[in-house]
């Protein structure tokens, strides 16, 4: 839906500045969007892995944890990009605000994790 608002709205704009403009904002908001779907996805499948660990034989836990491993390391740099990003103006700082929440979600519920301890250790 928000796809088609933002086609509607780059075609009935004339000024091509203008509509270069929204375009980069609206591509900005698309991204911030792309970057919480993807973390509260990985954190759902976090979760249900977690709960279901006791079910897992050993290879497959160790095949899990790899892949756990390169999410974190993922989550972490995207939480530096987020964090360089800084404030962002009205029209982007809702969006930007759920991808942030979202990936620090998952960092916090990763690292007990992977590593065995809580945020603050």
């Amino acid at each position: 839906p928000e796809e088609v608002l933002f086609q509607v709205v780059l075609l009935a704009c004339e000024d091509s500045g203008v509509r270069d403009d929204w375009r980069r904002c609206f591509a900005e908001i698309g991204e911030q969007a792309s970057v919480q779907t993807t973390y509260s996805h990985r954190l759902r499948a976090l979760s249900a892995w977690t709960t279901a660990s006791s079910d897992v034989d050993e290879e497959k836990r160790e095949l899990l944890l790899q892949q756990l491993s390169g999410q974190y390391d993922e989550a972490r740099a995207a939480l530096a990009r987020l964090r360089r990003a800084g404030d962002k103006a009205e029209w982007a700082a809702r969006p930007h605000a759920r991808a942030l929440r979202a990936v620090q979600e998952f960092v916090a519920a990763a690292r007990p994790v992977l590593y065995g301890c809580g945020e603050g250790e």
